[in-house]
């Protein structure tokens, strides 16, 4: 039944000729309630969410993310753990229980902090006399805006890693002026850093993020020592370091984004190495240094896409994910910023 006006439709409600049931595809002439979730769910493209879904991104981005800060899927609210260290590592020599008496009683503290991931997306508007029909465009378009949205997390996560870094900076100089130690061995600057890292979280760093400018820093200063100990050491690749001192994994951070109009920048942001707690099992209270949390979304998928046409010419495409980067403990973090002079 169609009603001309809203008091029609009040006046045949109050005489029992109740609505349809709005079952979210209305009839034309059936009023029916707009909200958010109905907006949603009508420009909802589960084709592209399924090839969104599993897209797997060239550039090695997703990569790259998942070895810095590890995936932790939570509920959109959560809580958890900021790592204690001294009570993890606390020793008695007390705990023999004497006849007729109990044992010695110790308590853990924790720390909880409540949080929530953030809704994270992008919109490309689309013009169709500038697409060709016959062509993948819309796939090409998600593949686009997933690598913008990954790379925006990715800044996030190195600059909590870098600011985690900051109280255990240390600056050697990799160039021919260099004199010290850590100067003339870079490898060796590394190790000092897991070890001190080791020494000051009780628990071993597993690994090390060099940025680009900073492993061509150390592959100069080695080859530089014109002597087979330096030329095999400059030869030898990122992992192979990582457990010449002690780590199970290393990477090179390769990437780079648009920091101004003109000009790139590195995605690390500056010339670092960065030794640094991450388990790739990682669970909501783990004592790893950074965590990416995750939620689906409500569709049960970790990305979503939308198609919306906006006029007859004109089509928004968005994708949009659930994520929030934390650093859940700065205990240890070793940054080195070496120098070239």
């Amino acid at each position: 039944m169609k009603f001309n006006t809203q008091q029609e439709m009040i006046v045949a409600n109050e005489s029992g000729l109740y609505l349809p049931q709005d079952n979210g595809n209305p009839l034309p002439g059936i009023a029916c309630m707009a909200n958010a979730a109905r907006f949603t769910e009508a420009h909802f493209s589960e084709p592209l969410t399924t090839y969104a879904t599993g897209w797997r991104d060239q550039e090695g981005l997703q990569e790259l993310l998942d070895f810095v800060a590890p995936p932790v899927e939570v509920p959109r609210k959560f809580e958890y753990a900021t790592f204690v260290n001294t009570e993890a590592f606390l020793s008695e020599t007390d705990d023999v229980c004497a006849i007729g008496s109990d044992f010695k009683r110790v308590e853990y503290t924790q720390s909880k902090v409540t949080s929530t991931t953030l809704n994270k997306g992008l919109t490309y508007r689309v013009d169709l006399d500038n697409v060709d029909e016959n062509t993948n465009w819309r796939e090409r378009i998600v593949s686009q805006l997933q690598l913008r949205v990954l790379r925006n997390d990715l800044r996030r996560a190195m600059a909590l890693l870098v600011t985690a870094g900051a109280s255990n900076a240390t600056t050697p100089n990799w160039g021919a002026s260099g004199t010290t130690l850590a100067d003339i061995d870079p490898d060796g600057a590394v190790l000092a850093a897991a070890i001190n890292a080791n020494n000051t979280i009780g628990i071993p760093c597993n690994r090390v993020l060099y940025d680009l400018t900073a492993w061509s820093r150390r592959s100069q200063c080695l080859r530089s020592k014109a002597s087979a100990a330096g030329f095999g050491s400059a030869n030898i690749d990122v992992n192979q370091v990582a457990q010449l001192c002690g780590l199970e994994a290393g990477m090179i951070a390769r990437h780079s984004y648009q920091s101004t109009p003109t000009a790139k920048a590195g995605l690390v942001g500056g010339t670092y190495v960065l030794v640094f707690l991450a388990n790739s099992s990682t669970s909501i209270d783990d004592p790893s240094h950074l965590k990416r949390f995750v939620t689906q979304t409500n569709g049960g998928t970790m990305v979503r896409v939308y198609e919306q046409q906006v006029s007859m010419k004109l089509v928004d495409i968005t994708v949009e994910m659930y994520s929030r980067p934390v650093a859940t403990s700065t205990l240890g973090v070793q940054r080195i910023a070496p120098s070239f002079t």
